[in-house]
């Protein structure tokens, strides 16, 4: 037989629902029936209204992962729910650190890599890149960047592909 059924949740009953069981959860099946010494109503008084301020499961799964810690037992883990299936977006990173001047970007620092791991470099930090600190970046990919954008959007798609800035020392070409 099929059955075709839509169900609402609200969100934020359904985080505290999952807190308090936790919470019921220690206090009814722990080996030792003291919790440990832990004030244990006490702590759900203490922890239950970060639980308006979760948005994702990772922020609950830490909540009752830090209530369960006042316990002190060192095997209590929190972990699993139901978690969005998030398309990773690469980003290709320049290796440096951007401040904002004169409407546009600086290079405030460009990282050099770790020489002696292949598996770490740094595209400005490679020999014969004429790239230095307090230059401008003016253009990625044929786009002109200012300090109005993010720039990191520019490098959506872009991680393990070439790409091409244009750099100057003065805020314009």
């Amino acid at each position: 037989m099929k059955t075709n059924i839509k169900i609402k949740v609200d969100p934020k009953a359904e985080a505290h629902q999952i807190f308090k069981e936790g919470w019921r959860y220690m206090r009814d099946f722990l080996y030792v029936d003291n919790t440990h010494g832990a004030p244990w109503d006490d702590v759900y008084k203490w922890y239950s209204p970060w639980i308006d301020h979760v948005r994702h499961r990772t922020d609950l799964n830490y909540v009752v992962d830090i209530m369960s810690g006042e316990i002190a037992i060192g095997h209590s883990y929190v972990s699993g729910g139901d978690l969005p299936n998030v398309k990773r977006v690469p980003v290709g990173l320049l290796g440096a650190d951007f401040e904002k001047s004169k409407g546009k970007y600086r290079f405030a620092k460009i990282y050099k890599g770790e020489r002696w791991n292949p598996n770490i470099d740094s595209p400005l930090g490679l020999p014969g890149t004429n790239v230095n600190v307090g230059d401008y970046l003016l253009e990625i990919n044929g786009i002109t960047l200012t300090s109005d954008m993010n720039p990191y959007q520019l490098l959506e798609q872009t991680a393990g592909r070439e790409i091409y800035i244009k750099v100057n020392s003065k805020p314009s070409s």
